[in-house]
């Protein structure tokens, strides 16, 4: 299926889950199957559909699109990318994804979430469409001062519940035991309080490949079967595919990553809400369950078939895992 934007003539590549972006914003469609082809023309709030059959017929129809716009900001110094779906007035949740990824990967979930909550998604430094920073610039402070600058100077509302997956969730916990005012709740997706891997591998990974299907099996080389978690932050540029990411800091990210953040993670009492992937390398369900029973008003659930990222192995379960938790809060 190829998706064309009317108002600006550029094709668009479907991602793994069912939403479709461009430079401006993201377009979440919740239950839409289109036909092998399909011309889409997008104004705020609806999407005008002209569908080729295999008959040749031409049909129109419209669905509700949920938009989240992407907008800017600076933090000291480095321009950092975000995602906004406007829901002004209603509770507030951050997303905060893991190393490799980006703020679209939310997307789904804050068109769940529509009208229930305001949703944010920030590109963490050096991810998405945000700025890549120094080398040395990839310390857990710089991390976190961004986190907390998003918060006071972007959102300005607090306390807020935020979410993070791996990278996103260590650094959820970590604003929360430092700045308790500003973190009613957490969610973390597959981290632990501690952490240790390896990602060196990121500096060989390919700077460019002439189709997107040869960046997906580059991976293959570094034991990545699956490659749909990475190719969400693929992006096509003159000189053909490549990832947004910057592929040189991943490692010093990671080796920042690393430790025992088991003060971090118990310095702070607020509600919080573990999510696992049964089948996950990086921590293990019997990590998570003393998680869960060290710290206060905390609770998991463990999704046995899905590995290191729930949200795509398990995203129903996942999506309703996290509205069944931000009810009980509410």
């Amino acid at each position: 299926m190829k998706v064309y934007l009317h108002t600006e003539a550029r094709e668009i590549s479907p991602t793994a889950r069912s939403s479709f972006v461009d430079g401006e914003g993201c377009f979440s469609f919740r239950t839409l199957i289109l036909p092998k082809k399909a011309v889409v023309t997008f104004t705020f709030r609806t999407a005008q559909f002209i569908c080729e059959g295999t008959d040749s017929s031409r049909k129109r129809s419209e669905a509700m699109v949920y938009m989240m716009t992407r907008k800017y900001f600076d933090a000291g110094g480095i321009r950092l990318s975000y995602l906004d779906n406007e829901q002004r007035g209603c509770p507030v949740l951050l997303c905060l994804h893991g190393l490799f990824g980006n703020a679209r990967a939310y997307c789904s979930l804050a068109d769940a979430l529509q009208n229930d909550w305001h949703v944010y998604s920030l590109d963490q430094r050096g991810h998405g469409w945000s700025d890549h920073a120094a080398p040395g610039h990839y310390q857990r402070e710089d991390y976190l001062c961004d986190i907390i600058a998003f918060i006071e100077s972007i959102i300005r509302e607090s306390p807020v519940v935020i979410l993070g997956h791996s990278l996103g969730g260590i650094n959820a916990y970590q604003v929360a035991a430092r700045r308790k005012d500003l973190v009613r709740a957490l969610i973390i997706e597959d981290a632990g309080a501690v952490e240790q891997d390896d990602a060196s591998f990121a500096r060989d990974i390919v700077d460019c490949t002439p189709t997107l299907q040869e960046l997906g099996k580059s991976l293959e080389e570094f034991g990545i079967t699956d490659p749909a978690y990475f190719l969400e932050s693929a992006v096509e540029r003159d000189e053909g595919w490549a990832f947004r990411f910057d592929k040189d800091s991943i490692p010093e990210s990671q080796q920042n990553l690393n430790g025992d953040w088991w003060e971090d993670f118990l310095g702070s009492s607020c509600p919080a809400l573990l999510l696992h992937g049964g089948k996950s390398w990086v921590v293990t369900a019997e990590h998570i369950r003393e998680m869960a029973e060290k710290r206060p008003n905390t609770t998991f659930r463990i999704f046995p078939d899905a590995g290191h990222t729930v949200q795509l192995d398990e995203p129903s379960g996942y999506t309703s895992a996290v509205i069944e938790f931000l009810n009980r809060i509410s």
